[in-house]
């Protein structure tokens, strides 16, 4: 139609790495979100030191994780797509643990609703299968996301 979307978020400066093993997902997710905030770190130096801190700590929660590394996050699990949607405006990127195939994280690139009562479709980043969408409330769904963590990055 040419119309605007009634809603749209978009994750500016997010460059989706691949992952360079079937279970390195978290590292290219934090590999990418490090390259956002002028970092330098490789999904491979994630992976090493990930390593030691899991040994040294085999109880660790996925935040802990994401902390251990430097990352100041915050848990969006109640907020709105648009909560969410003005975080990443600012620059500050949601990952989403999702519960499919024992686990894989994603983090949402796009927002976009094209009219005040239609549906909420959410992009992600996958450092497995690259982007693709799907529709909000599955965020909501437990069978499909362990945790949503909104890293919060210096400017």
């Amino acid at each position: 139609t040419g119309k605007n979307p009634y809603y749209e978020a978009t994750l500016d400066n997010y460059v989706n790495i691949p992952q360079n093993d079937p279970v390195n997902c978290k590292n290219a997710t934090l590999e990418a979100i490090d390259r956002m905030n002028g970092g330098s770190r490789t999904q491979e130096y994630f992976k090493e030191e990930g390593l030691r801190f899991l040994a040294d700590n085999p109880n660790a929660t996925l935040d802990q994780y994401f902390e251990h590394f430097g990352f100041d996050i915050r848990n969006p699990y109640d907020w709105t797509y648009q909560q969410i949607g003005q975080g990443m405006k600012l620059g500050n990127p949601t990952v989403i643990d999702q519960n499919i195939r024992g686990g894989h994280t994603l983090t949402i690139v796009k927002i976009r609703q094209w009219t005040p009562t239609g549906n909420v479709k959410v992009w992600f980043g996958d450092p497995q299968l690259g982007t693709w969408k799907a529709n909000w409330n599955i965020i909501g769904s437990p069978s499909f996301n362990r945790g949503a963590y909104l890293f919060w990055l210096k400017k």
